[in-house]
């Protein structure tokens, strides 16, 4: 069955706010929505596969969305400037292209699976996503940080863990 493909990849983007990310609700009164959280990392295929093995159930969808960073204007004193529409295209492009080569690398093919990108912070949209799609859980993965990084630089995960108004489950790395 791993060859059969049951999920689709969204050519549609989320705009400014969660709630174009996905037209109304899909569900049906037995199915759940798992709602993972992604980026290109090794972490999110562990999430990914975690779902698959130990959460999925007949029914169940498998929502996938990949927080970016759209491309940003640079101002100065005396110039600014500003990503084209082109480049924009093609920075969303080079992240969808992402986010297909993740999805492709998981156990995830022959699942009831829609994944999107979401412009914006993680901390922001996957809460508001889960929200609003009335999910059971957000997985994300976890990276390993050790203390010191994750207090420097901080972590998503946790900041999810406690601000999301659903279960959040992190996927840590197996040990060494």
């Amino acid at each position: 069955r791993r060859g059969q493909e049951r999920g689709r990849i969204f050519s549609d983007r989320i705009n400014s706010t969660a709630s174009s990310c996905w037209k109304g609700k899909t569900t049906v009164m037995s199915q759940r929505i798992i709602l993972v959280g992604v980026d290109k990392s090794e972490a999110s295929v562990r999430a990914i596969d975690w779902v698959v093995e130990h959460l999925y159930r007949t029914g169940d969808l498998v929502k996938i969305v990949m927080c970016y960073e759209p491309l940003q204007g640079f101002v100065g004193a005396e110039f600014m400037n500003m990503p084209t529409e082109e480049q924009q295209r093609k920075w969303i492009e080079k992240e969808e292209a992402a986010l297909v080569q993740l999805i492709k690398v998981t156990n995830l093919a022959a699942h009831n699976f829609e994944a999107c990108l979401a412009p914006g912070d993680a901390r922001d949209e996957l809460p508001k996503l889960a929200k609003q799609l009335d999910a059971c859980a957000l997985v994300v993965g976890s990276h390993g940080k050790g203390a010191i990084k994750r207090a420097l630089l901080g972590s998503v995960s946790s900041y999810l863990v406690t601000s999301c108004d659903v279960p959040v489950i992190v996927v840590r790395a197996p040990s060494k």
